[in-house]
């Protein structure tokens, strides 16, 4: 879905709203939602509001741009994930919707910190995992 965010921002998000909320309104499963970082990085909190009220209820942010697709490309910018589950939180209706952090996450004790720094309710992880299952256990 990240092409849809490079058309104007309203379209898009016009776009990815709709699709969410007919997720939402024809299946009986909760709907995630995972993003990256939009372009600025602060439109990405209001974006996190806007899928939640069509009907999200997990939203995971690999908080990187577009173009960093690899962990390699520098560290994660982890306050948005911390803006995102703020801004949700300021929603009543929304403060259910459980905020996921992905990135900066190579080893357990990253885990932990992660958390502490984002304020999230989870720790999504990926690339490192796949090196190294077994720090998991």
């Amino acid at each position: 879905m990240s092409n849809v965010l490079q058309l104007p921002s309203s379209m898009g998000y016009l776009m990815l709203r709709a699709i969410v909320s007919k997720l939402s309104t024809n299946l009986s499963i909760p709907i995630h939602v995972k993003l990256r970082l939009c372009n600025p990085p602060s439109l990405t909190p209001s974006l996190a509001v806007l899928l939640a009220r069509a009907g999200a209820s997990v939203v995971t942010l690999h908080a990187r741009h577009v173009a960093s697709r690899h962990r390699r490309k520098g560290a994660a910018e982890l306050k948005w994930v911390r803006a995102v589950k703020s801004a949700l939180l300021e929603e009543s209706e929304l403060e259910d919707v459980v905020v996921l952090s992905n990135g900066n996450v190579r080893a357990h004790e990253d885990c932990e910190k992660n958390l502490r720094e984002t304020g999230a309710d989870g720790v999504m992880v990926g690339e490192a995992l796949l090196g190294n299952p077994k720090w998991v256990v």
